[in-house]
C-alpha cells in the first residue's frame, strides 16, 4: 500500500511539473503574441505618419505597451531609391549589382542562375528576396542582398506634392520596427509602395518578421 501511494505521489509530482512547464510555455507564447500585435500596430502607425507627412526618412524611438508592460521600439524609414528590381531589370545589370554586394563568386552565380531560370520558365514575378537561395552562406548574404535588390520598383515615380523628406508618391520605402533594449528582440520589416492614391495610399509589397537570431547588417565578408 505504501509503495502504491509512493508511486502515485511520483506520478502526481511529474504531472504537476509537466503542467507547470506547459503553463510557462503558454504564458510566454501569449506574451510573444501580444508583443507581435503591438509591434504591428507601431508599424502601421509609422506608415500612417509617412502618408500624412508627420514623419519622413530617418530613425526614431517610440513607446509601446504590450500585455501590461511598457517598452520601446526602434523605427526606421528608408527610401529604396538605390535598389534594382529583379523582376524588371535586365539580367546583366542584376548580375553586376549582385557581384557588387556578394563577394563569393559561386554564391553570386547561383543567385543569378536562379533569377535567369525563373525568368525563362515562369510568368509569375519573384515575390521575395528570400526566395533567391537557401543555406547558411545564403542567409549570411541576405542582408547584403536586401540592401541592393527589391522585387518591385517604379523607375519614374511622380513627385509628391510637398516632397517631404524626399519621399514621393510612387516611391518604394522600407519601414522597420523592432523592440529596443529587449533581451529577446522581435520586430517586423515591410516594403511599402506609396501610391499617391487617396483611397489606397500604400501597398505593402513585402513583409517579414524579425527575430534576434538573424543577421541584421551586411557583413564585410559577404
Amino acid at each position: 500500500m505504501m509503495g502504491l501511494m509512493g508511486s502515485l505521489s511520483i506520478i502526481a509530482m511529474a504531472w504537476l511539473n509537466l503542467a507547470s512547464a506547459e503553463g510557462r510555455k503558454a504564458l510566454a507564447l501569449s506574451e510573444q503574441i501580444a508583443t507581435d500585435y503591438a509591434i504591428e500596430g507601431a508599424f502601421h502607425t509609422a506608415l500612417a505618419d509617412v502618408i500624412n507627412h508627420r514623419a519622413g526618412v530617418g530613425e526614431r524611438r517610440a513607446a509601446f505597451r504590450s500585455d501590461g508592460k511598457d517598452g520601446y521600439v526602434s523605427i526606421s524609414v528608408a527610401p529604396l531609391t538605390d535598389h534594382i528590381d529583379i523582376n524588371r531589370t535586365p539580367l546583366e545589370d542584376i548580375k553586376t549589382r549582385i557581384s557588387e554586394v556578394v563577394s563569393q563568386k559561386d554564391l553570386a552565380a547561383e543567385i543569378t542562375q536562379y533569377i535567369q531560370h525563373h525568368k525563362d520558365t515562369s510568368e509569375v514575378p519573384i515575390g521575395r528576396i528570400d526566395d533567391l537561395g537557401s543555406g547558411v552562406t545564403f542567409e549570411k548574404a541576405l542582408p547584403c542582398l536586401r540592401e541592393a535588390l527589391t522585387v518591385f520598383h517604379n523607375a519614374a515615380p511622380p513627385s509628391r506634392l510637398n516632397n517631404d523628406n524626399d519621399l514621393r508618391d510612387g516611391t518604394l520605402i522600407r519601414i522597420r520596427v523592432a523592440t529596443d533594449g529587449d533581451s529577446s528582440r522581435r520586430g517586423v520589416e515591410g516594403t511599402v509602395l506609396l501610391t499617391g492614391n487617396r483611397s489606397e495610399p500604400a501597398w505593402i509589397m513585402d513583409w517579414r518578421r524579425i527575430s534576434d537570431s538573424e543577421a541584421e547588417e551586411c557583413p564585410s565578408d559577404s
